[in-house]
């Protein structure tokens, strides 16, 4: 390969490089990562309001996720059983996706 054209490879691909970097350090990327950092901790005490009032809620990671949507299942009929009422709709999928996405094989 002529040496002129290596050495433009190599700075297009250190300026790509660069760009991504300053993509990722961006005021946008930190907006998106403290929105997602919101919307877990939300999740997080949602979940710890409905599943915990009656016994320790267990950690996300003690199941697989698609062991939780049975699990979930059981205690709501289990919080109507004694009078708690239903976790309401919004609430229930927010808990259910809450603990699918910190689950023992969601990599986390």
């Amino acid at each position: 390969m002529d040496r002129n054209l290596t050495r433009k490879v190599i700075n297009r691909l250190i300026a790509g490089g660069l760009l991504l970097i300053t993509a990722a350090c961006s005021p946008e990327s930190g907006e998106l990562g403290a929105k997602a950092a919101s919307r877990q901790q939300s999740a997080k005490d949602t979940y710890l309001q409905y599943c915990g009032g009656c016994h320790a809620a267990p950690q996300p990671g003690a199941y697989v996720a698609r062991d939780w949507p049975v699990i979930v299942a059981r205690m709501q009929q289990r919080r109507m059983g004694v009078g708690l009422g239903a976790i309401p709709p919004g609430s229930y999928q927010q808990i259910l996706d809450y603990l699918r996405e910190n689950a023992a094989d969601s990599g986390h």
